[in-house]
C-alpha cells in the first residue's frame, strides 16, 4: 500500500471527513510544488495537524492488534465459540439422540466428549490452526479408550450413516472427507456402560484428556481444575 493510501486510511481512522482528507492532499500538493511558505497560516496549521492525527490513529491500531493477539493467546474468546468445541458438542448430542440406552447407562463416547469439552472449558485453548492440527493425535487414544469400554460394557447397534449425515449437514462448510472413515469405524464401537463402570471409565479418561489439552501449544497457563 502506498504512503498516500496509508495516510488516508489513518486520517479516516482518526475521524477526519472526506472533505478534510481532500483538503489535506490539496495542501500537500501545493506544499510539494511551492514549499510550506506558500501556505497561509491557517492552512499550514491544518496541514501540520495531520501528523499527530496519523500518529494517534496508528497507535490505536497497534493497540487493537496487541489486544487481539492477547485474546488469541489467552483464550479470552470463549472456547465454546470455537469450531472444535462445537463439533464435540454436536457429536455428543447426536449420540445421545440416537442411542437406545437402558436406565443408568452412559455411552463411552459421550463420556469422552464430555471430558474433552470440560478440559477445553478449563484450560481455554485458542484452538487455532496449530492446536487443531494436533487433535488427530487424540484419535489413537480415543480408539484405545473405546476398546477398553468394549470389554466392560454393552455394544449397541448404531446407525453410523445417520450420525455421519447429521454431522456433515451441520458442518458442511468445514467437512473433511477423511472424517467419513472415522465415523464408519466408530459406528461399530458404540458401547454403553452401567453406572459404576461409567464412573470408573470417566476416572480413567479425565486425566488423559486433561493432559492432552494442556499439551496444546496455545495453553500457557491453567486454572484450578473444577471438581
Amino acid at each position: 500500500m502506498s504512503n498516500i493510501k496509508v495516510t488516508a486510511t489513518l486520517l479516516e481512522s482518526a475521524g477526519w471527513t472526506e472533505a478534510q482528507i481532500d483538503r489535506y492532499y490539496k495542501l500537500l500538493n501545493r506544499k510539494m510544488q511551492h514549499g510550506m511558505s506558500a501556505l497561509p497560516v491557517s492552512d499550514r496549521r491544518f496541514y501540520l495537524s495531520a501528523l499527530p492525527a496519523c500518529t494517534k490513529a496508528q497507535s490505536a491500531i497497534d493497540k487493537a492488534i496487541r489486544e487481539g493477539q492477547t485474546r488469541r493467546m489467552s483464550g479470552k474468546q470463549p472456547v465454546e465459540t470455537k469450531l472444535h468445541y462445537r463439533y464435540c458438542q454436536a457429536d455428543m448430542l447426536n449420540y445421545l439422540q440416537q442411542a437406545e440406552l437402558l436406565p443408568g447407562e452412559e455411552l463411552a463416547i459421550v463420556i469422552i466428549r464430555q471430558e474433552q469439552m470440560r478440559a477445553m472449558t478449563i484450560y481455554q485453548p485458542t484452538l487455532d490452526q496449530v492446536d487443531t492440527t494436533r487433535r488427530g493425535q487424540f484419535a489413537v487414544t480415543e480408539a484405545d479408550f473405546l476398546d477398553l469400554a468394549g470389554a466392560l460394557g454393552r455394544h449397541l447397534p448404531y446407525d453410523g450413516v445417520a450420525h455421519k449425515t447429521a454431522m456433515k449437514q451441520e458442518f458442511a462448510d468445514t467437512w473433511n472427507d477423511r472424517w467419513t472413515i472415522y465415523y464408519d469405524r466408530l459406528a461399530s464401537n458404540v458401547v454403553a456402560l452401567d453406572g459404576q463402570d461409567a464412573l470408573e471409565f470417566r476416572k480413567i479418561v479425565r486425566p488423559v484428556v486433561e493432559q492432552f489439552i494442556r499439551s496444546l501449544p496455545s495453553v500457557r497457563s491453567t486454572v484450578a481444575v473444577a471438581a
